[in-house]
């Protein structure tokens, strides 16, 4: 893999902080100490230093080719890495796209916090601390609009996701020793009751 660095201060703030969504995913389900590791230097990243951002970017490489190498084929490990996806796939449809996939995937993963908190796999401390750092990335200023999180329209398309079987939802959740677990057959009210927390949060 080639990476021509003078191309990150090309990027529009869309395009960065969906960048930085994805380096974000893959620290935090690596454990609290990698989390750690990232806000320490959220500032430099969020300002475009080229050169702590490259040091993240091969970090987040290296992480997903180690977990490709040992689950090519997407049956077990590599799932962890959809981690936000199924509510970031809904909320790129329900946009009609404009959000970009990074952003939609971390949005996502705050959404996939609340269920996690909802059925005490995460503690308040931890959703509060994961969600600061999420606004600070992705702050509702960009380009949300509230009537992209209808919890209703949300829902429908999830459980059209191309992880999920016979109507039913699955999640990657996580657990309060930041790493993930799938969760089958999901309460769909629990789901509704995520959503309209996020809602609360984000937009308030």
């Amino acid at each position: 893999i080639f990476i021509f660095t003078n191309f990150i201060n090309t990027l529009t703030v869309l395009d960065h902080r969906s960048g930085l969504g994805e380096i974000f995913k893959f620290f935090l389900i690596q454990g609290k100490n990698k989390f750690n590791e990232f806000i320490k230097n959220i500032d430099y990243l969020l300002n475009y230093n080229v050169e702590i951002l490259i040091i993240y970017l091969k970090k987040s490489l290296l992480f997903k080719k180690s977990i490709i190498e040992k689950d090519e084929f997407d049956n077990d490990l590599r799932k962890s890495l959809n981690f936000g996806h199924t509510y970031g796939h809904a909320l790129e449809s329900v946009s009609n796209f404009v959000v970009p996939h990074g952003i939609a995937v971390v949005l996502g993963i705050m959404m996939a916090n609340y269920f996690s908190f909802l059925i005490e796999c995460l503690s308040n401390q931890n959703l509060k601390l994961i969600n600061n750092h999420i606004k600070k990335i992705i702050p509702n200023s960009l380009i949300l609009k509230k009537e992209w999180f209808n919890s209703n329209k949300l829902i429908q398309i999830m459980k059209e996701d191309k992880k999920c079987f016979n109507n039913s939802i699955s999640l990657i959740i996580l657990n309060d020793n930041f790493t993930v677990k799938i969760k089958n057959n999901i309460d769909l009210e629990l789901i509704i009751q995520g959503i309209n927390l996020f809602q609360k949060e984000y937009f308030n």
